[in-house]
């Protein structure tokens, strides 16, 4: 299923983002 794919890789997308962010935001500090 395509839609199944695509809302795995957008989930995936966002926690690497957020993660990232936290991250940054850690780093900042």
């Amino acid at each position: 299923m395509v839609v199944v794919t695509i809302i795995s890789a957008i989930l995936a997308a966002g926690l690497l983002g957020y993660l990232f962010f936290m991250l940054f935001h850690s780093d900042k500090r």
